[in-house]
């Protein structure tokens, strides 16, 4: 899993490379604790709750 923190010029996304990537989506916090009910890796959180708000 690989998590970037962007913002996003468009609300479209491609898979462009298919055997380096899978899917991809683009996720507020609570759509993020849906699709990780584990939890985010802490130093990623906490960056995502200091950006995010």
């Amino acid at each position: 899993m690989i998590y970037i923190g962007c913002e996003a010029d468009s609300a479209d996304a491609t898979v462009v490379d298919i055997e380096e990537l899978a899917e991809l989506a683009w996720c507020d916090q609570a759509a993020l604790a849906e699709k990780i009910p584990s939890g985010l890796f802490e130093p990623v959180a906490a960056y995502l709750g200091e950006h995010l708000g």
